[in-house]
């Protein structure tokens, strides 16, 4: 590459008769190697002349207008660090639709995603008020136990209403218009109701393990106060886990626009601590409790087996004494009317 400069660089070389150069070969396809050297170079040199440039044209089959190649990478090269491996990095495509928004998808597409996450949204949102209301309006279902599955609905209910919807539009629109304040509320109603609803089934799966394995103390424990104690204790931890970027454990930026994208802090330590108290402990929790309850279930079931069998024996043993003492006294009788 060095000699090709050179050559190019002297405007009063001249060629003998004998040294006429031979036309070039036609121009091989640029190597990603090719345009990592050039970059290199510009970077380095800071600015090229445009004589240069048009004399790398027959190695890197470029333009050849050497001029406009500069001109188009600029001096300084900073466009060409947009080339991955010989290729431009795909731009970020936005579609127009007839609503006068630009979207990430396409408009059909748009659309249909659109019906298909509001119909789920509808059947959430519905699903679990139903569920609310039955537990609090039929008297059967107004139990104490079962005041876990409506902290459950009224969780899942919450992300219904507060998230996905937000959720949706951040989808199709592919970009977040919503502001900061938004954003952070968004996102810690996420974490907040999405660690709610695990950690209510980490404790109806605690309910169910204590009602199994010891159910005549456990009946007399599981009182209004003590049901409610839990689930106000598992929505303050839910807290606790979503709270702290609001505090200041993030990496947010202090001017936000439409360009940065609405997520949750990459920060390492939070996340470590997020996941850990939102699904990872949680999840060794219930995992731990189900096997227990089925071994304890198990067990129970094999116990109550063993005593029906052995009440059928001994039923069967007292019809047969019966029968035989009810043959004796038959027998008795006979004989004494054949005396008489």
């Amino acid at each position: 590459m060095g000699v090709i400069l050179q050559n190019f660089s002297q405007p009063g070389a001249r060629y003998s008769p004998d040294q006429v150069p031979q036309p070039p070969p036609p121009p091989a396809a640029p190597s990603p190697t090719t345009y990592r050297e050039l970059d290199i170079l510009l970077r380095n040199e800071g600015s090229i002349p445009a004589v240069s440039l048009a004399g790398l044209t027959a190695t890197l089959g470029l333009d050849s207008n050497g001029e406009l190649l500069g001109a188009n990478y600029g001096a300084n090269g900073s466009d060409l660090s947009e080339l991955i491996d010989g290729c431009p990095k795909p731009d970020d495509t936005l579609y127009p639709t007839m609503f006068g928004i630009d979207l990430a998808v396409p408009q059909w597409e748009a659309i249909g995603t659109a019906l298909i996450l509001t119909l789920i949204i509808i059947i959430t949102i519905v699903g679990n008020i139903l569920v609310i209301l039955s537990v609090f309006t039929y008297k059967p279902l107004r139990i104490v136990q079962n005041f876990f599955i409506v902290s459950l609905a009224v969780a899942d209910l919450t992300v219904a209403i507060l998230v996905l919807p937000l959720n949706v539009a951040y989808s199709l629109l592919g970009r977040w218009e919503f502001g900061i304040h938004v954003c952070k509320m968004w996102l810690t109603s996420d974490v907040l109701c999405c660690t709610a609803s695990i950690l209510n089934l980490c404790a109806i799966a605690l309910d169910r393990y204590w009602a199994i394995t010891d159910p005549i103390n456990y009946a007399q424990k599981r009182t209004l106060e003590r049901v409610l104690a839990l689930i106000a204790g598992v929505w303050v931890l839910s807290l606790v886990i979503s709270s702290p970027p609001l505090i200041g454990w993030n990496d947010w930026p202090e001017e936000f626009s439409s360009e940065f994208p609405c997520q949750l802090t990459s920060n390492q330590g939070y996340v470590i601590y997020s996941s850990l108290g939102s699904f990872f402990i949680p999840l060794a929790i219930m995992t731990i409790v189900y096997i227990e309850i089925y071994i304890a279930t198990r067990r129970r079931l094999r116990e109550r087996a063993q005593a029906s069998k052995i009440n059928t024996l001994a039923s069967r043993s007292i019809g047969m004494v019966a029968g035989n003492g009810e043959k004796e006294l038959t027998t008795t009788h006979h004989h004494q009317q054949q005396q008489q």
